[in-house]
């Protein structure tokens, strides 16, 4: 029955408001569900990154840049290197540091330290290339390389005056010197001084005689891994003045550098300590003869028992004790 009053008019919108306002309803349920989704990827992208980020960082604190300045190299310090084998001691080496704040520590083994008169090479004219006093000695690897270099500085300048005036030092033969017993660099056995000695007199490189003579010496040491220990301009640095014509064996890898970047031992040495330690960057060096090299520091944490890390995939590896506080590890490069 209807039930409307005689003369009322329908209300024919009522039907098509409540429709409307069902489909707004579902518009805004979509929408809403919409925002979730897009929330939820949102989330997990952002917890993706998150995850992300927590394995590289875990990848950075296992291993450091170990590329020289402008390198490329990034790696775990451990994965690519092995114990080194042997011993080694802080106070033995090529590049051990004596002077005036280093004490010399006298091995009880001296074996390398051998007799250079009897040691000279005979060059193409049949005699010796250089002259040299008796009962003088030098570490044997430094000799042998010392030879090589006289022998070309022979060829070269056909010089027969070069005379080796001073090598190794005892305690007792420093005794009465200039520099106190234990701090002189004629210690370790790797010092030489090169004088030139003719029928007028013995010369140094103070006299300028021997210019040419010791221009050639300087301008080709590094080539034998030999520097000039004590050059005039680092006298502030080495404490050491008038000594031009002492030459160190150091090695060929860290004679090139010294010479081309103008570092007296004592500047070398610290920057090692400095700059090039293991797990950091370590200094990449080629020799005179085209030779790679890597080169750093190992600080000594446990004396002569510190553990020293080397790669294992190499062509060799030499370590020196810098005589104060860890190791120089010269590794050559395949």
């Amino acid at each position: 029955m209807n039930s409307r009053e005689p003369g009322q008019v329908p209300n024919l919108g009522s039907g098509r408001a409540a429709r409307l306002r069902r489909r707004r309803r579902k518009r805004i349920a979509l929408f809403a569900s919409f925002v979730v989704i897009i929330l939820l990827i949102v989330l997990a992208v952002v917890l993706l990154a998150l995850e992300i980020a927590d394995a590289s960082q875990e990848l950075r604190n296992k291993g450091q840049d170990t590329s020289e300045p402008g390198g490329t190299d990034t790696a775990d310090p451990l994965s690519d290197y092995v114990p080194a084998s042997g011993t080694h001691s802080i106070h033995e080496g090529f590049l051990i540091l004596v002077n005036q704040k280093n004490k010399y520590v006298f091995p009880a083994d001296e074996s390398r330290i051998v007799d250079v008169r009897s040691s000279r090479t005979i060059n193409a004219s049949g005699d010796p290339s250089y002259q040299c006093d008796y009962e003088k000695r030098l570490d044997k690897t430094a000799l042998a390389a010392f030879n090589r270099m006289m022998d070309a500085f022979y060829a070269a300048t056909n010089n027969p005056y070069a005379l080796v005036s001073d090598a190794y030092r005892t305690e007792k033969d420093q005794e009465g010197k200039s520099i106190p017993v234990g701090h002189s660099d004629h210690h370790t056995g790797y010092l030489v001084s090169v004088k030139f000695y003719d029928d007028t007199g013995i010369y140094t490189s103070e006299n300028p005689k021997y210019k040419d003579a010791y221009e050639w010496l300087n301008s080709h040491a590094a080539e034998y891994g030999f520097v000039v220990r004590y050059p005039a301009n680092k006298a502030s640095v080495t404490g050491v003045s008038d000594y031009t014509y002492c030459y160190r064996y150091v090695g060929p890898a860290h004679a090139a550098y010294m010479s081309a970047n103008d570092l007296c031992l004592e500047e070398y040495v610290e920057l090692l300590r400095t700059s090039y330690v293991f797990g950091g960057n370590h200094l990449k060096i080629t020799d005179a003869n085209g030779t790679n090299y890597e080169v750093y520091y190992v600080p000594a944490t446990d004396g002569d028992n510190t553990p020293i890390y080397v790669p294992a995939a190499s062509g060799g590896y030499e370590i020196s004790g810098d005589n104060e506080s860890g190791f120089i590890v010269t590794v050559t490069l395949k």
